[in-house]
């Protein structure tokens, strides 16, 4: 996922992140701490989106009743998805459509999913995804907690790994 990411954001590519619910909060981490990374370069800093914190075409889509399936992919097509952009997908059971809906419909782009509850539910059990970190959920019961603390674990160490090997260039 942090060779995916990088390699993508050095070819100019642009990085996408979502998710609903506990997994927003962490998408909008995610993409604070990569600005922050990325910040002496402002072509990679300006390629990096939380689309989660759009909240006034997030609006616009529950206005229009597109909230519940596709407001991700309704704004996703706003910003103009190329070719090779990142996808990044937060979803704790894997199943929500909000997060699904963006995979199904831009398959040209690269789709990581950051899931969890044992399988990684619809995204993490299909090929509507290309790179994965799922969390386990040993025992066999539903945390929505521990996969939101696996999660947050999950890409914070994909984001020391940037912060490494940019500290090498």
């Amino acid at each position: 996922i942090t060779l995916s990411i990088r390699q993508k954001l050095m070819s100019g590519n642009s990085v996408y992140a979502f998710g609903n619910g506990g997994s927003s909060a962490i998408a909008s981490y995610f993409v604070d701490e990569l600005r922050e990374i990325y910040k002496g370069s402002l072509k990679a800093y300006s390629r990096v989106h939380d689309i989660t914190s759009l909240k006034g075409l997030i609006n616009s889509c529950i206005h229009h009743g597109s909230y519940k399936s596709d407001v991700f992919t309704k704004i996703l097509d706003r910003f103009g998805i190329n070719e090779g952009d990142v996808l990044l997908g937060v979803s704790s059971s894997g199943n929500s459509e909000n997060v699904v809906h963006p995979f199904k419909n831009f398959p040209k782009s690269v789709r990581i999913g950051i899931l969890g509850l044992q399988d990684g539910g619809r995204i993490g059990k299909s090929n509507m995804k290309d790179i994965a970190f799922i969390m386990p959920d040993s025992g066999g019961f539903r945390s929505y907690q521990r996969a939101e603390d696996g999660q947050r674990i999950a890409l914070s160490s994909i984001l020391h790994a940037l912060k490494r090997s940019e500290n090498k260039i």
